[in-house]
């Protein structure tokens, strides 16, 4: 029998949210099926079956939100299906020593993966099961049991009892088995652990409106988590450029004639941006790299973010082993990237491990901002919109030019000024001289 649990898809992940079963109670599954579809913080994901068997049981509802680790449903072994009494009660008793045997086979990361960016995700580690003990009458919480009569509650559960200084014991468990979840020690304090539609929020005496709450979704709350840790802990330093962009716009419209002749897909001047970090990277790669308490973290690859915005908010998908790739490969991975972020299809790999980040609001008529650093990441590069403007040519004449901002975003732990500028002179080269993008 093995007991499924709510799997961590990515390294923010707390809690996750069932969107849809694809296996009802009663189903067979064989090892491989897709038994759900879990919402993460940034990702919509499908969940796979580890063993195969009946699907005994359901735990956990579509929409429901559950912390990671908990039960959501059972499957039992079809020899167990067909067993007599005395045989099932022996199989749920599972020795100790095999529990700790089955944890230990569970990759865990080692440091330094966390540490440097991944060349692949943990996804087997999330989808693990536990193997539970069962003894007496008890049902399928019987995970959150402990020794000596303590109450049965989850991690979260008890966590949340403690701050809120409530006793579990004369709190009543909606779980499995009677196990106390959450939303129980929520609903004992008088509170709603889910808010399921908007409410209307009452501002103090002399304000000019009232307010609306909206509830946070999983990825907001990972992103505001994230950019106060950020801005909080990372010295941040800003350095301003403005480029000539008539040289790339030009070599731009030149290869979009030629591909659209040939059917191909036509470059962005985001594709450009994206490939001159990857060649200034190569060329100051003091950038490509983080701060830790042992020391500076200088990265042999460049695993490039740029940042995609969603309805709910945005998420840096990655090209990885970028200094490998050419425009075109650049520019075909970042379009599928996007697309794939929009349908909420990235897998864990896709958007962890970056080394370095873009965000580009060009398209929204900005001219230039300030981004915040992606940690452990050492800098981000903020591009606005390429503006008309008049310049002084080379002939001491006024004429149109085509001008592009770039902010540098750096860590000041890692990166002083000094750096950060050569940094921005060879994105200048770049952008300025383009063919140098295509040697």
């Amino acid at each position: 029998m093995a007991q499924i649990i709510m799997p961590k898809l990515s390294d923010t992940m707390t809690e996750g949210v069932v969107v849809r079963w694809l296996k009802k109670a009663g189903d067979v599954v064989n090892m491989g099926d897709v038994l759900a579809e879990i919402e993460t913080d940034k990702a919509t994901m499908e969940m796979e079956a580890f063993d195969e068997g009946v699907l005994k049981e359901v735990y956990v509802q579509e929409g429901q939100k559950i912390a990671v680790g908990e039960p959501i449903a059972l499957i039992r072994g079809e020899e167990e299906e067909s067993a007599s009494p005395e045989t099932v009660e022996k199989i749920h008793a599972v020795p100790k020593r095999r529990i700790a045997q089955e944890k230990a086979r569970i990759p865990q990361p080692k440091l330094a993966e966390v540490q440097h960016a991944r060349d692949t995700a943990d996804v087997e580690e999330g989808y693990s099961r536990v193997h539970q003990k069962r003894a007496g009458t008890a049902g399928p919480g019987a995970a959150g049991d402990t020794a000596g009569g303590r109450v049965k509650a989850s991690p979260l559960a008890r966590k949340v009892a403690s701050k809120m200084n409530l006793d579990l014991s004369r709190i009543e468990g909606s779980g499995p088995g009677g196990r106390i979840i959450q939303e129980d020690v929520l609903a004992a304090a008088g509170q709603k652990a889910v808010v399921s539609t908007p409410s209307v929020v009452a501002l103090p005496v002399g304000s000019a409106a009232e307010a609306e709450l909206i509830p946070l979704t999983p990825m907001r709350r990972v992103i505001a988590q994230r950019m106060v840790e950020s801005k909080s802990q990372i010295p941040h330093f800003y350095l301003q450029v403005e480029l000539d962009a008539g040289p790339m716009l030009q070599l731009r419209s030149q290869a979009n004639k030629s591909l659209t002749i040939s059917g191909e897909g036509k470059l962005s001047i985001n594709d450009f941006v994206l490939k001159a970090c990857v060649e200034a990277l190569g060329r100051v790669p003091q950038v490509n790299s983080s701060f830790s308490e042992n020391g500076i973290l200088r990265y042999k690859r460049v695993h490039l973010g740029f940042a995609v915005s969603l309805e709910e908010g945005l998420i840096t998908p990655i090209i990885r082993n970028a200094e490998n790739k050419s425009l075109r490969q650049i520019s075909a991975e970042a379009k599928e990237l996007s697309e794939r972020a929009r349908g909420k299809k990235l897998k864990p790999n896709e958007y962890q491990g970056g080394t370095f980040t873009v965000s580009n609001l060009g398209g929204f008529d900005i001219d230039n901002f300030q981004a915040i650093i992606n940690p452990p990441q050492a800098a981000i590069l903020a591009v606005g919109s390429v503006i008309k403007k008049p310049v002084v040519g080379n002939q001491d004449q006024i004429v149109v030019g085509h001008r592009l901002g770039f902010t540098l975003c750096c860590d000041h732990r890692v990166l002083d000024g000094a750096t950060g500028a050569r940094f921005l002179q060879e994105l200048r080269k770049l952008i300025e001289n383009p063919t140098l993008m295509l040697i």
